[in-house]
């Protein structure tokens, strides 16, 4: 009000219950004080006093620390005189700011905290989503924390071959922050920090999506796949990376790993020279069947992998090698590894791939595993046991159930093209994925031994329909049926070890 008045005294307590008072002084009006919203320990400085025209000061938030003052409140505003002679009460300027406390007590919005968030890992990592507080410097970061479940994770090969992806093809890939491939840090624990790929994972949105965004995934996977098969390497492997004296990253290729891989395995020129896809699969079926002949000299009656390689030798014969060059492939290209973002126009990108771990250079036909679950996603989330791993893949050559889902396979079709199409659909290069497989990891539990005799079965059966030629292993296939019709184990392993 008009007149002379004395300042009210702002006072500010602090978590330590130090106060602190403004001077007192003379002004136009009562003057409030305005209060930061941080509490904290430390005694804030007085305000300052001023006159005021209803001129609201808040006081400015004082910053974290060990007992850092709080900054000043701002000034009020001059009043006009002779105004406000109606009694209207002038707020005035001073005002305290109260520092924030050390431990994070503090009333800030969340965008200004370090968050740490759990998220669902998967079967070889664990998984935490960081956010941090953004800075002078940088804005708000989002990034997510990868630690290994496993002694035997290879981080550094991962790191080389996600950054070679970034480098060398359009597929969207998360950008490596740092990582630590030792236990010597904080965390006792390998680990890597990556930036967070935006969106959600297809396996959780896919079935929620509507037509358009669905034939807009189908046509972005096609483009990534053959994004994959245009970086191509004269031999097959793994790729390695590591730092020259600048310290740029120089990639190199080098060979599929056997475990468990004895420290003396002979050293083969043959697989540092340019390969052959039958010279790949011969030279691992070699090296498995030597490692496991040395790791395990009487577990191996019977000698599974020359059986293995007769079959890579009869595809070879019957021309499913021919034209196959060795690309990029991802080898776990599902829905719960692509990350897809619904833009504000409501369109959606493929935002990111996840899991390198498993990548390698490997024959085309090793990434068109079809992605029936674009037009059949039923099919593909109902998956079990009982109808067997490659129930959508024999399956993905089937008509679609409706128009919009025949729709979504041709427009898969379209954009990979029609030279592409015997890969993903014709059984041969089914089986021949298989047989990779086998080739890559061995022969590690009965699993694999099952897989085995299936596939030569299967195979005995298709190659006359392929060549009119029967395979070599087919007496061998009848006697194994005929073996397995009888639940006498000794019988059936008489009849195996015969042959």
């Amino acid at each position: 009000t008009a007149g002379n008045a004395t300042a009210s005294t702002a006072s500010g307590t602090s978590s330590n219950q130090a106060s602190g008072s403004a001077d007192e002084g003379t002004g136009n009006g009562n003057g409030n004080g305005g209060t930061g919203n941080n509490q904290g320990n430390g005694n804030g400085n007085n305000g300052n006093n001023g006159n005021g025209n209803n001129g609201n000061g808040n006081g400015n938030n004082g910053n974290g620390g060990n007992g850092a003052n709080g900054e000043n409140g701002a000034d009020g505003q001059a009043g006009s005189d002779g105004q406000n002679n109606s009694g209207s009460n002038a707020n005035g300027g001073n005002g305290k700011g109260n520092v924030g406390q050390n431990n994070g007590k503090n009333n800030a919005s969340e965008d200004e905290e370090f968050v740490l968030e759990k998220l669902r890992g998967g079967s070889y990592n664990r998984i935490i989503g960081i956010k941090t507080p953004p800075s002078a410097e940088e804005a708000q970061g989002s990034y997510i924390l990868r630690i290994p479940r496993f002694e035997f994770a290879q981080q550094a090969r991962e790191m080389a071959i996600v950054r070679y992806v970034r480098q060398h093809t359009s597929i969207p890939t998360a950008d490596i922050v740092f990582y630590d491939s030792t236990s010597e840090n904080p965390l006792k624990d390998p680990y890597v920090v990556h930036s967070r790929i935006p969106g959600q994972d297809l396996q959780d949105i896919y079935r929620t999506l509507d037509h358009e965004k669905k034939l807009a995934i189908a046509e972005q996977w096609g483009q990534m796949l053959l994004s994959e098969f245009a970086v191509q390497n004269e031999s097959p492997g793994l790729v390695d990376a590591s730092t020259d004296d600048t310290g740029a990253y120089v990639y190199k290729f080098r060979p599929f790993d056997v475990n468990p891989e004895p420290e003396d395995e002979p050293q083969d020129a043959r697989l540092l020279a340019k390969q052959t896809t039958l010279d790949m699969f011969v030279l691992q079926f070699e090296r498995w069947h030597a490692a496991d002949n040395r790791a395990y000299p009487n577990d191996f009656p019977l000698d599974h992998f020359a059986r293995l390689t007769t079959v890579a030798k009869e595809m070879d014969a019957a021309g499913l090698f021919n034209d196959v060059c060795f690309s990029l492939c991802h080898l776990d290209l599902a829905p719960r590894n692509v990350m897809a973002d619904i833009k504000s126009d409501n369109s959606i990108q493929i935002s990111g791939v996840l899991d390198w771990d498993s990548a390698v250079f490997g024959p085309t036909f090793l990434a068109c595993e079809p992605p029936s679950w674009i037009w059949a996603w039923s099919d593909y989330e109902d998956e079990d046991e009982d109808r067997g791993e490659d129930y959508n893949e024999i399956h993905a050559n089937d008509t679609p159930a409706t128009p919009e889902d025949q729709e979504l396979k041709r427009k898969f079709e379209e954009v990979v093209g029609k030279d592409m199409m015997k890969f993903f659909y014709e059984p041969q290069y089914r089986l021949a994925r298989t047989l990779f497989n086998i080739a890559l990891i061995g022969l590690r539990h009965n699993d694999a031994f099952e897989k085995t005799d299936r596939l030569i079965q299967e195979w005995a059966e298709l190659l006359p329909k392929l060549t009119g030629s029967s395979s070599a292993l087919h007496e061998v296939t009848l006697s194994m049926q005929q073996a397995s019709m009888d639940d006498d184990d000794a019988v059936e392993s008489e009849a195996l070890i015969e042959l």
